[in-house]
């Protein structure tokens, strides 16, 4: 049974009788708790009349059902009110109607799946779309997310506590990184943060991102890849070659030496135990993208988010680039949130880069969008002068040569300071490492 029409009886009649016991539930209450349609109309304007201030009492209810043509159902809300007696157990009734709709909800999404997978002109893929879809908007979600409790100060007090007292320390709070500028500088990797890598192109993304996969695999921690740009193999690749040491052009396109054999053949049980998961759907929308980072969350217990790169998702319904951008910025922050993990992604910069003498990015080089600044908890730019036949650093670094090196630039943090650091590169292994 999926439906208890006398408890939803007891519901309507107690919001008509009792006037505080809307806004008390107002979070629990929903259209969907009632499966009768006349419970329904009942509901909804009940509803309305609480959002506009307005009281609710039998007198008002008569009026507003007569609005809509609705007049036959007068005796009927009479009924209802003589059948509560009272709210004592008003939450165990919402509660009872709220697992009810839960599983009229599976049932209905269900039944519509199975119809939709025994039509003969929907592909597998289109069905597998649907699914996603249908589980991303499940009722009991929406009633969680709209029912969770607010922490109390003295919670947040001792969270924060614990935090600065793990500073003091020396202890990372976040995910630790093999780069000392982000365990510096963020704490490790933070839970809920976006933080956007960014670059133009040859300044060594790729490199950052495989070797902050590494990193964070290395620990026994799960990590989820978004590749729009780069197939799944090719990333794959460049974690081996990174984990290994062996050339990536050894391992995609001139073959192993002996060497290069038996370095693999060591270390392949380490590489098979590695929990990277990685996604490469070419133009994938951030509504896609967030199912699919869900889905991810619940199989595999991500822990981090990397997306290369940003703007390659798409957003359907934006009237521009800049707003289509704002759109996707917003959902990347939202599902670091909502999920509670790190997301990280790499983000193209404009050309703007390339009129400068020192050839350093800004925050304003940020391409499409001012939004993605807004947005994000923090900004890391990368930038490598020996890619512009820059020999020496300034006077900053005392001249030294640029060679094998590249700049850490922590431009913005949004809960602390901004720092920019030399390390070392190999291109040809997709490493950073500290410059010390």
């Amino acid at each position: 049974m999926s439906s208890n029409i006398e408890i939803e009886k007891v519901v309507l009649g107690t919001l008509i009788i009792e006037a505080n016991c809307f806004s008390k539930y107002s979070s629990s209450l929903s259209v969907h708790l009632f499966e009768k349609r006349d419970h329904q109309i009942i509901f909804e304007i009940i509803s309305q009349l609480w959002q506009s201030n307005h009281p609710v009492d039998l007198v008002i209810l008569i009026q507003e059902l007569g609005k809509i043509g609705k007049g036959n159902l007068d005796q009927y809300i009479i009924n209802l009110t003589m059948g509560v007696h009272s709210s004592a157990h008003l939450e165990y009734h919402i509660m009872i109607l709220v697992e009810l709709s839960v599983k009229r909800d599976f049932i209905n999404k269900f039944s519509r799946l199975l119809k939709i997978a025994n039509d003969p002109q929907l592909n597998i893929f289109m069905i597998r779309d649907k699914a996603f879809e249908y589980f991303d908007s499940l009722f009991i979600d929406k009633f969680i997310e709209n029912n969770k409790q607010d922490q109390s100060f003295p919670v947040l007090v001792d969270k924060v506590q614990e935090r600065f007292l793990n500073i003091q320390n020396s202890s990372i709070t976040g995910i630790p990184s093999s780069l000392d500028i982000i365990n510096k500088v963020f704490g490790g990797w933070q839970n809920s943060d976006l933080t956007i890598v960014a670059g133009r192109p040859g300044m060594g993304k790729t490199a950052f991102m495989v070797q902050q996969i590494v990193d964070i695999v290395q620990q026994n921690i799960s990590v989820g890849v978004f590749s729009l740009e780069m197939s799944a193999e090719q990333i794959g690749a460049r974690i081996i070659t990174n984990y290994t040491g062996i050339p990536n052009s050894s391992i995609l396109r001139k073959g192993l030496s002996d060497a290069e054999l038996q370095q693999y053949i060591h270390l392949k049980d380490d590489l098979l135990s590695l929990k990277v998961h990685i996604n490469d759907t070419p133009g994938i929308s951030i509504n896609d993208l967030k199912i699919k980072a869900k889905m991810m969350k619940l199989k595999y217990n991500i822990a981090v988010i990397i997306i290369d790169y940003l703007q390659l998702i798409t957003f359907e319904k934006a009237g521009n680039r800049e707003q289509e951008i704002g759109n996707i910025s917003r959902g990347l922050k939202g599902l670091a949130k909502e999920l509670d993990i790190p997301v990280i992604a790499l983000s193209q910069l404009s050309r703007n880069v390339e009129n400068r003498p020192d050839k350093r990015p800004m925050l304003s080089d940020l391409r499409d969008s001012g939004s993605i600044e807004q947005d994000a908890d923090e900004v890391i730019f990368l930038f490598r002068p020996e890619y512009y036949g820059i020999e020496e650093w300034g006077s900053e670094y005392n001249h030294e040569g640029t060679q094998n090196e590249a700049e850490i630039i922590i431009q913005k943090n949004r809960h602390g300071g901004i720092l920019s650091e030399r390390c070392k590169v190999n291109m040809a292994t997709s490493k950073f490492m500290n410059s010390y």
